[in-house]
């Protein structure tokens, strides 16, 4: 797949930021939906408490530990180094209450205790359905 700024040479954010960012604050929004690289990395898919894979999400453990997780990381302060005029950067979808039943997900819950992992997991599903709804991103 060949992305937008690579077919037309032109950096969207970049022109968008510096133009709108001169009466708002700019949110850069990085979405988390990896076809691509699910389709390329069959073995890095989350996984949903059904065993389901996904096709769109990668595990919980990829992210945290694995490469995909430093690229994310990569890119966020790639953006944050380069783009003067984002003034915050979000990450969305990261659904890991419903898809990070996998096997290398559940190791990384083992060694908490049990009461910490329900607080985490109603706190992160409070932060899934509140600040979607607070921002008018969705419902």
């Amino acid at each position: 797949m060949v992305s937008d700024v690579t077919s037309t040479g032109i950096d969207f954010l970049a022109d968008d930021s510096a133009h709108y960012g001169q009466w708002a604050q700019i949110d850069a929004l990085i979405d988390v939906l990896s076809p691509n690289y699910i389709t390329a990395n069959p073995t890095k898919a989350a996984v949903n408490a059904s065993g389901q894979l996904s096709t769109d999400l990668v595990s919980t453990a990829e992210m945290v530990n694995g490469a995909y997780g430093q690229t994310l990381l990569s890119m966020v302060g790639f953006i944050a180094a380069n783009y003067p005029n984002v003034a915050s950067i979000s990450i969305t979808d990261l659904p890991i209450t419903w898809d990070g039943y996998g096997a290398d997900d559940l190791a990384l819950y083992k060694p908490l205790p049990a009461g910490r992992i329900g607080r985490a997991i109603r706190m992160d599903r409070s932060i899934l359905t509140i600040l979607p709804l607070a921002t008018g991103v969705r419902q």
